[in-house]
């Protein structure tokens, strides 16, 4: 298992910061557009439905946007040694795909609807890797149940693709993104670390069985 190197308290400090407040803009978003539409549709679409109503629209154009913006000055802050690539650009990925799913409103064409699904199947793998990238550098039965919360949830949603067997792509998006954002607030120090992070075995190199 990686040993920890030390913590930028200002950093790490400033990642929290972000994140409650990406965490915050995303569910305040979703759930005043929710307050506002809830029928068979978003069963069906998931947050996507919220994205094609204007009254729903502008809930979720706001939320997202600030995620995005909040999620972007977080990677600002990761270490730039920690995941090959690195998970502060691979976190950018997640802030520009918050501001394209917005964008791309499916319902307009088929290019508008191709270009949703792939952004959205792109920010499931991308937000999958970043967790076994933070399990990799430190794991506990805490990170490993929220990495089952995020497959659950990511199962439920697949699952609950239109013509598919399932219609619980809303509760299944919201339940992968539960696990996703608590498993990065339990690796901050992780994101937070000031230098290049070592394996355990590495780190302590095993003397050779003759060698007094």
């Amino acid at each position: 298992m990686p040993v920890p190197k030390s913590v930028s308290p200002n950093s790490e400090k400033e990642i929290r910061k972000r994140l409650l407040l990406a965490t915050f803009s995303f569910t305040a978003g979703i759930g005043a557009a929710l307050v506002v539409l809830h029928n068979s549709n978003v069963e069906i679409y998931g947050v996507s439905e919220f994205g094609v109503h204007l009254s729903t629209a502008p809930f979720l154009a706001l939320g997202l946007f600030s995620a995005a913006y909040n999620t972007w000055k977080l990677a600002d802050q990761v270490n730039p040694n920690i995941g090959t690539p690195n998970l502060g650009v691979l976190l950018k990925f997640v802030s520009l795909s918050m501001v394209l799913i917005v964008l791309t409103p499916f319902t307009i064409d088929t290019f508008f609807n191709w270009t949703h699904m792939i952004v959205g199947a792109l920010l499931f793998l991308d937000q999958l890797y970043i967790s076994l990238t933070l399990l990799h550098y430190e794991s506990d039965n805490y990170k490993l149940t929220l990495l089952a919360v995020e497959l659950i949830g990511g199962i439920l949603a697949a699952l609950s693709l239109p013509n598919h067997m399932l219609t619980y792509m809303f509760q299944g998006e919201i339940i992968f993104q539960a696990g996703f954002l608590a498993l990065i607030f339990r690796g901050t120090h992780i994101l937070a670390s000031t230098s290049k992070r070592t394996s355990a075995k590495a780190s302590h190199p095993q003397r050779h069985p003759f060698v007094r």
